[in-house]
């Protein structure tokens, strides 16, 4: 595993590429300005993400977050401001199975 600095860029990037690959589609055709539930993300893909996420991050995300952020932009600046919480200079481990 390597580690890497926790930026919305790089959450913003992986959130694309894994709505690309669950709606089919190449990751420059994902919106990021779209509400995701207009992505046509159906449930199963939904629970997916927010699981991988989840292990990703290695804490429980709080659900609710995506209706309160719920374009991919604006879900990739919380997620990034919620995992800075954790002090300066903080990482996340990068698991190259979920990327």
């Amino acid at each position: 595993m390597l580690e890497l600095a926790v930026t919305q860029r790089v959450i913003l990037d992986w959130l694309v590429e894994q709505v690309a690959e669950r709606l089919g589609i190449p990751p420059e055709e994902v919106p990021v300005d779209a509400y995701i539930d207009e992505l046509e993300i159906d449930s199963a893909d939904a629970v997916g993400l927010v699981t991988d996420l989840e292990r990703w991050f290695g804490y429980q995300l709080d659900v609710k977050a995506v209706w309160r952020y719920p374009t991919i932009l604006a879900l990739s600046g919380y997620l990034a401001r919620e995992y800075a919480r954790g002090g300066p200079g903080a990482r996340m481990k990068r698991n190259d199975s979920l990327l």
